[in-house]
């Protein structure tokens, strides 16, 4: 990669790690977001990072096996107060042993005395292996435990000490990448990369930071991470974005595929997933996740909704048929999935189908959202075009049409409707035209057979 972006960070402040350690000192205790989870995992990590880093020898004495079990605990959030007392003792009986106190320390951070969990971190370290390996792997252990702020105060601590270690650096910019510190963030992240030491995780997170600016870049990047792990979510977003940006939907298409199947509910990834495939052409294989953003976005009634606009300019280029049989295919898999679909999602969709003429789904939908909300006056007001125009069913439709009238008084649209209606009926024995269509359609249509 060029070094020209990464000069033009470092043009910023001549003292990165500096600037940046005064930065995370101001960091909020905060839960770490899935995806930087798992960048800062490498698939060549142990799982019990955190016993790994501070733990010698491989014979167990009975003091490890008493340790084994604290830390399954620990691990589960099932300390109890006994054990935690006897850690204690085990912290005052053996004041040189590192392990003893990162599990002490990790007890204290369950109660949420985070002072008195540094304080027996400060131990650990000071009392385990002398090189930044063992800290690093105690931070993420923090970071992946949900322990925010003691990975914080801790990652302090190593960066006094290792201000130029690459993967101290790179725990740093995605910390400050959380707290929007961006400049920050982007000066460690890219003086990490210029290391040239390769840690899982680092081309993403630097990526991320110039998709907009530099796509190419961006999705140089996120190949990187994937050759290593190709179905790396946050780097197939990375990819997904550098290529659209670029115009490259077609391209982004894979990408996009593989996290949609991953998680079919995340808005953002699915969103992109249906403007690709629409740019695309590919309107029936639209249709599906296009449901999905619409579920989303569809917690209430709104006059304009972005996904529902989406979907109805997707369903424009399908037949009735075939966006019904998606629709059908959708409900039985967030029913099989056990995913709740918000009652306004059944308006949308049948306000699409009532706009694009497709009145017996339109009507299944809307009478739908009209078991959750009898108050819709909008819904009324299809579904009384609908009786009357589809069906045929006058009654029905006057009666739909005087409730929304009686909700809406002063709505111009709903009281033409019931007017007109009521004027026909009080007259439909003169009212030849109306006769005679009603005869037509009581002989020939389908319906009535």
């Amino acid at each position: 990669m060029s070094s020209r972006w990464i000069g033009q960070l470092e043009k910023r402040s001549d003292r990165t790690s500096a600037v940046a350690a005064l930065a995370l000192s101001l960091l909020l205790t905060q839960m770490v977001s899935p995806f930087a989870v798992g960048a800062l995992e490498s698939p060549a990590e142990p799982q019990k990072a955190t016993t790994a880093a501070v733990s010698s020898g491989s014979a167990k004495s009975d003091l490890d096996v008493q340790l084994d079990s604290f830390q399954k605990s620990i691990d589960t959030k099932t300390l109890s107060e006994a054990d935690f007392q006897k850690l204690a003792d085990l912290a005052s009986k053996n004041p040189t042993n590192s392990r003893v106190h990162l599990l002490f320390g990790l007890g204290f951070d369950l109660q949420g005395l985070t002072d008195q969990a540094i304080s027996q971190f400060e131990l650990a370290y000071q009392y385990g292996p002398k090189d930044p390996e063992a800290i690093i792997a105690l931070i993420s252990g923090l970071i992946k435990s949900g322990a925010s702020d003691s990975a914080n105060k801790l990652l302090n601590i190593a960066l006094q000490r290792f201000p130029d270690n690459p993967r101290v650096l790179y725990l740093m910019g995605v910390r400050l990448k959380e707290q929007k510190h961006y400049i920050q963030a982007g000066q460690a992240l890219a003086q990490a990369y210029k290391s040239g030491e390769k840690i899982f995780g680092l081309p993403t997170e630097l990526g991320d930071l110039m998709v907009n600016q530099d796509p190419r870049k961006a999705v140089y990047l996120a190949k990187l991470d994937l050759a290593s792990a190709p179905d790396n979510a946050p780097s197939l977003v990375l990819l997904a974005k550098g290529l659209m940006f670029l115009g490259n939907y077609q391209l982004a298409l894979p990408a996009l595929e593989k996290l949609y199947k991953q998680a079919p509910t995340h808005e953002e990834t699915t969103d992109m997933y249906v403007r690709s495939l629409f740019w695309c052409g590919e309107f029936e294989k639209a249709l599906q996740p296009a449901f999905y953003s619409l579920r989303a976005n569809s917690q209430y009634v709104v006059s304009d909704n972005r996904s529902a606009a989406t979907l109805a300019n997707v369903m424009k280029h399908v037949s009735a048929n075939t966006a019904s049989t998606a629709l059908q295919s959708f409900y039985e898999r967030v029913d099989r999935e056990k995913i709740p679909v918000p009652p306004p999602f059944h308006f949308f969709v049948g306000r699409i189908f009532f706009r694009q003429h497709h009145n017996a789904q339109a009507k299944a939908e809307l009478l739908r959202y009209y078991d959750a909300d009898p108050k819709s006056a909008e819904t009324l007001w299809m579904l009384g075009n609908i009786a009357e125009n589809m069906d045929h069913d006058y009654p029905a439709a006057l009666n739909y049409y005087r409730l929304g009238h009686a909700l809406l008084p002063y709505n111009s649209t709903l009281t033409s409707a019931c007017l007109s209606l009521e004027e026909r009926l009080g007259d439909s024995h003169n009212d030849w035209a109306w006769c005679l269509r009603d005869w037509v359609y009581s002989t020939f249509s389908p319906n009535k057979h």
